[in-house]
């Protein structure tokens, strides 16, 4: 009985040994690559798409946006009645 139990325990052994290691590659694939992918940079636009056109401008802003600008951060400025208000350029020179 003893020869039986060590034939057994062999085999178990046996059988442990190679299918523990194959047990690393059960995991699905892209698991690692999710908990180690780094977030997308985030995208402001500090008074539009100011080098293509006049900065603080609508086509400012939407250029900006066209080009994927993730939010857009206008200058304020105090006016004389103690509001805020967007710095404001125009297109004439």
């Amino acid at each position: 009985m003893a020869r039986t139990t060590t034939a057994s325990l062999r085999h178990w052994l046996a059988a442990c040994s190679l299918l523990l290691p194959l047990a690393g590659f059960a995991a699905p694939a892209d698991s690692t690559a999710q908990r180690h992918a780094e977030p997308a940079p985030l995208v402001i636009a500090h008074r539009g798409a100011s080098g293509y056109v006049p900065e603080h401008t609508l086509a400012a802003y939407a250029l900006a946006v066209f080009q994927g600008a993730d939010y857009i951060e206008p200058d304020l400025v105090m006016t004389r009645d103690g509001r805020s208000s967007p710095a404001t350029t125009t297109n004439w020179g």
